[in-house]
């Protein structure tokens, strides 16, 4: 299913100029990119150290609390669900 995705990230904007064509995994690569995504408390740089900690054997339990997130954050960055494998961080 299409999504209007927003260049200017507001929402609400409905000028043509501001939108492109998209779908959920686009979405979500965009928002990862510039960092957006309502809550978000990591940068992308985190991101990556956490991916590369939890390649090499870490806890994701450990992990949540070394940086102060949910342990089902780090679950989600671990299957691609938030901060999509597809971005290149």
């Amino acid at each position: 299913m299409p999504f209007a995705c927003h260049k200017c990230d507001n929402g609400l904007c409905v000028r043509f100029s501001h939108l492109f064509e998209g779908d959920q995994e686009a979405n979500m690569q965009d928002m990862a990119r510039k960092e957006r995504g309502g809550s978000t408390k990591l940068t992308a740089e985190q991101v990556k150290l956490i991916r590369t900690a939890l390649n090499n054997g870490a806890v994701g339990a450990q992990l949540a609390r070394d940086y102060g997130i949910a342990k089902s954050t780090v679950c989600d960055i671990k299957k691609g669900r938030s901060w999509p494998k597809e971005v290149n961080l």
